[in-house]
């Protein structure tokens, strides 16, 4: 049983890590292409992967699993320059780091709020900070208004499970949110 376990174990890294590969040539892909502030939301998808994940042995590994507010910093300058640079490991940090960067304060908020197009207009996007509680580590993503409707982004881990709607009001206790781009 045990082999068997090892043996789909190393499969889906080999698997996962010939994926991350051949994305990674889709990062010399992006790369190539003239991405600008204009046009860095049609690419953001794609993009994600590389804010928080490289390559170490062959094994895709995040950069680190505390550094979100370094992730959403690197997706937020990815949006105002076109340019993907990797977030830098570390530890939790101050709200008050990505306050001073973008200007503005964090508001306390409820996410039905935000889904109101009348407070988080079309073309908006933000920094979310979503509170445990003291016990727990806290946590940003970022968050966009679309003509779709409101769209969270978590680039700090390599799936999108923990950016639904559901997923946060289960987990989290408390929201703030600073807008970093204003229509």
């Amino acid at each position: 049983m045990i082999l068997w376990f090892l043996e789909c174990l190393i499969y889906r890294i080999t698997d996962h890590t010939k994926g991350f590969v051949r994305q990674r040539g889709g990062l010399q892909k992006l790369l190539a292409i003239k991405i600008t502030p204009e046009n860095a939301m049609k690419y953001l998808d794609q993009a994600l992967i590389y804010f928080n994940h490289h390559v170490v042995n062959g094994i895709v590994v995040q950069i680190a699993d505390r550094n979100c507010v370094n992730v959403v910093q690197a997706v937020e300058d990815f949006l105002r320059t076109g340019k993907i640079i990797a977030a830098k490991s570390s530890e939790a940090q101050e709200l008050i780091v990505l306050s001073n960067k973008y200007g503005g304060t964090f508001l306390t908020v409820k996410i039905d709020s935000i889904k109101n197009p009348n407070y988080f207009k079309v073309g908006e996007r933000g920094i979310l900070y979503c509170e445990r509680g003291a016990d727990d580590y806290d946590h940003v993503l970022s968050v966009f208004m679309t003509k779709e409707g409101l769209i969270f982004k978590d680039a700090q881990s390599e799936l999108q499970e923990f950016a639904v709607e559901e997923y946060l009001k289960k987990e989290y206790k408390n929201f703030k949110l600073l807008k970093t781009k204003k229509n």
